[in-house]
Order: C-alpha cells, then sequence, then structure tokens
C-alpha cells in the first residue's frame, strides 16, 4: 500500500512529489510521536517495536510486518530473562544464566565443587582490598565470570558494560590513563570481539590493563562459539603484550599478582572451564620457567602450556618408562618467549609442545619461529587444537578426540624417536601405560 501510494502521487505532475513529501513527513511524525526511532530511521532502518516478547502472537504479526518491508528492519523486542519459571525469576545472581544441577520444585541449586572462576573471584577481592586502584570490568558476565564478589565488596569500582566487549576494552585503556588498573574479565573466546581495541587502545598507549579470560581452550559442552581456543593466537601479534597461562590454582594467583604491577602494558591471564587439577609442584626452576620433570638424559623437552600440565606430566612419565630422558617445563609466561625455552631446546634432541590453544600460530608455533630465528635445530613437534569448529561434546571427550591425552602424544615422541613405523599394531609394540595396561 506504502509503495503504491509513493508511485501514484509521485506521478502526479508538479504537486505530487511535493504532496507526498509531506505525507510521508506527516507520518514519520506521528510514528516517533508513538513510538520514538529516530535512530533507526535516520540510518535507512525501518523499525518495528517495541514488542513484548513474551507475546508469542504479538511476535509473529511484527515479523510478518517486517517481511513485508523489502529492506533491513530492526524488530525490537523486550524481554525478561527467567520468564516464566519462578526460582530463575528470583534468582539475583544472574537468572539461572547457567546453573548446575537443581532441584525443579523448588529451583535449590545441588551442591558443587569449587572451579576455577571460584579461586579467580577470591583472588581478586584480595588483590582489591591490597590495591585501591584495582577497578573490575566486565561485559554483562558479572556472575559467570566471577566478579559478583568484586562487585559486592567494592560496587564503586566495579563496572558493567553490557555485551560489548570492545566497550570495555576502551573503558578499561581509559581508566588505566586515568591512575587506576583495571581488570577485564570475560570469556576468552569473547575477547575476539575486542582485537582492535587491545591493539590500538590499550597496546599501542601501552596501557597497564590485565584480561583475565575465562572458559580458555576446550570448554566442550558450552557449544563450538564457546571454545576459547583462539586467543593465544589471536594475541601473539600485539606487541608488548604478556601471556600468562596458569597450570594449577597456585599458579593462578601468583601469575595474577604479577599481571597487575605491570603498568605499561597490557597483560593476559587465562584459565580453562572446571574444576582445576591438584597443584603440580616444580623440581626446578629454568629462566622463568618451572621445570616440573627431569628424567635421564636430555632427549626430549616437553613444553607445557597452562592447564595441560597433567597430561605434559603424564606423558613424561610414559616416555621414561620406555627408557628415554625427558624433562617438562611449564613457561608460566608463554609470551614473550623465556630465552631459557631456547637455551633448553638447544641443548634437547627432541622439542614437543603441548596447548590448550589452536595449533596456528598459537605457543609451539611461535617457538618454533624463535628457535628458527636463533638458529637453534632442534625438531620441534606440535600439538594443539586442529583449526576446525568443534563438535559439542565434554572437555575430556574432545581433547581425546584430536590426540591431547597422554597416551597418544607419548606414543608419537616414542615413534619418533625410537624410528618404528607409526602402526603400532604392525610394529607388534604397544605402548604400555603408566600402570602397566595395555
Amino acid at each position: 500500500m506504502l509503495d503504491l501510494v509513493k508511485k501514484r502521487l509521485n506521478a502526479v505532475p508538479g504537486v505530487g512529489p511535493t504532496a507526498y513529501d509531506a505525507l510521508h513527513a506527516v507520518k514519520k511524525g506521528l510514528k516517533d510521536a508513538l513510538a520514538p526511532q529516530g535512530l533507526f530511521e535516520d540510518l535507512g532502518l525501518k523499525y518495528v517495536g517495541p514488542i513484548d516478547g513474551h507475546d508469542r502472537t504479538a511476535v509473529e504479526q511484527a515479523l510478518e510486518q517486517a517481511k513485508r518491508f523489502g529492506g533491513p528492519v530492526i524488530v525490537h523486542t523486550m524481554t525478561r530473562k527467567g520468564f516464566g519459571y519462578d526460582p530463575a525469576e528470583r534468582h539475583e545472581a544472574d537468572q539461572f544464566h547457567a546453573p548446575g544441577p537443581f532441584d525443579v520444585q523448588t529451583g535449590a541449586e545441588k551442591p558443587k565443587g569449587r572451579i576455577w572462576t571460584d579461586h579467580f573471584a577470591d583472588h581478586i577481592v584480595e588483590i582489591g582490598a591490597r590495591r585501591p586502584d584495582v577497578v573490575a570490568i566486565t561485559a554483562a558476565m558479572m556472575h559467570p565470570v566471577g566478579l559478583d564478589k568484586f562487585e559486592s565488596r567494592f560496587p564503586e569500582r566495579t563496572f558493567d558494560v553490557g555485551i560489548a566487549e570492545q566497550h570495555a576494552t576502551t573503558s578499561a585503556a581509559g581508566l588505566a590513563m586515568g591512575g587506576l588498573h583495571p581488570v577485564v574479565a570475560v570469556y576468552a573466546t569473547f575477547l575476539n570481539r575486542a582485537f582492535d581495541q587491545v591493539l590500538m587502545d590499550v597496546a599501542l598507549h601501552r596501557c597497564g590493563v590485565t584480561f583475565v579470560l575465562d572458559r580458555s581452550g576446550v570448554t566442550g559442552d558450552d557449544g563450538a562459539s564457546h571454545n576459547g581456543m583462539w586467543d593465544m593466537s589471536i594475541l601473539q601479534v600485539v606487541p608488548g603484550l604478556r601471556l600468562a597461562a596458569p597450570r594449577d590454582v597456585t599458579r593462578m594467583r601468583e601469575l595474577l599478582d604479577e599481571a597487575v604491577e605491570v603498568a605499561d602494558a597490557p597483560t593476559v591471564v587465562r584459565f580453562p572451564k572446571g574444576p582445576p587439577p591438584e597443584d603440580v609442584a616444580a623440581v626446578g626452576r629454568a629462566g622463568g620457567c618451572d621445570v616440573l620433570v627431569r628424567d635421564g638424559r636430555r632427549e626430549v623437552l616437553v613444553v607445557s602450556v597452562g592447564a595441560m600440565a597433567q597430561v605434559a606430566v603424564g606423558v613424561a612419565e610414559r616416555l621414561a618408562a620406555q627408557g628415554i630422558g625427558v624433562t617438562v617445563v611449564d613457561p608460566r609466561w608463554v609470551k614473550p618467549v623465556d630465552p631459557a625455552l631456547v637455551e633448553l631446546a638447544a641443548e634437547h634432541e627432541l622439542v614437543v609442545t603441548i596447548e590448550d590453544n589452536g595449533v596456528v600460530g598459537g605457543v609451539g608455533a611461535v617457538l618454533l619461529q624463535t628457535l628458527a630465528q636463533a638458529g637453534v635445530r632442534t625438531p620441534v613437534r606440535l600439538h594443539g587444537i586442529p583449526q576446525e569448529f568443534l563438535d559439542h561434546a565434554k572437555r575430556g571427550v574432545i581433547l581425546e578426540r584430536i590426540g591431547l591425552s597422554a597416551q597418544a602424544i607419548a606414543l608419537e615422541v616414542v615413534h619418533e624417536v625410537t624410528g618404528k613405523a607409526a602402526d603400532a599394531a604392525a610394529d607388534d609394540r604397544t605402548l604400555l601405560d603408566v600402570d602397566g595396561t595395555r
């Protein structure tokens, strides 16, 4: 109908176009008076709304109306989180955004163990208590990233910018320029949205901002979009940025303490989803790296990144059982590359890197490049996440499928070191598990 009126009026000689413009102005004025939409109209977008998002009939009518416009349309619906389930509506933290098991009748959540996020939540409060310049920022994820305790203790130092990681990052740069030390806590995969701001607003201006990346690496049953498998590749190109990957809770606390002390560059601390492992104690130190295992001759150097320490130690146990000398190191700070890693690599016959990140451009790839530039010819074998969107499954299942298990990596290393064929069955030699089983 609107197109018909426009066509016929504009076809009237002389007064037609003027009459159409007048009618269009009247219509626009009435629409703005009843439902202000100037921003969208000025951008050339049609606007329908606001609509009650819980009213199915109203939503369907709005969508049908939008279909008839024949151009870009914004359908604005308004919903209430937790709508229709009373326990969720009354859940003050996040309206059951991501609950664990709970009683359906009462909404009471069943007891569950502490996860990495809980330990971060406690420690950032401790840091805030002794550092009045530390402020916290998140992007609509206050409870999921563990900043709710900090907010409760320091409400005037906590900022939730909504679903806008770019704004969170630029805000952090501004606060850092004002003499504060912002801690930006987001899921690892969502930092992708703010790469430009990390590079040009924070790093370029040498702002002391700490990014805490929860759900790094394989998250599994959160789905393909939530796997935090990109950050250690993407952030490698940011000049001056320092990136830490703690292997356990003790190291997470240590590295977070170190990160907030850096006032002239961005720092990143990443950790995975779920319960943390038992602490893995160091048996020595090499530069800034922790030595986790030192067994026999210097044949294989295993570089363990962050939460893959348990896997790396498991690899070492299997290699040692085969009479292969092995050293396992945890760099702690994986960017920049510790010079001690270059020296250790030169002293060994094979380097194996294990990381919970995309294998392309990750920690192992950068170490390989660094060794090449230093003239170190020790072979390097990279173990990480293949560059694909991972299927929905539990973290352990996915790690097993993509070969990031101690058994799979150790078998490959044994074949590399001994020069055996890759087919263990044809070789009539099966790698014994640590407990002696096949």
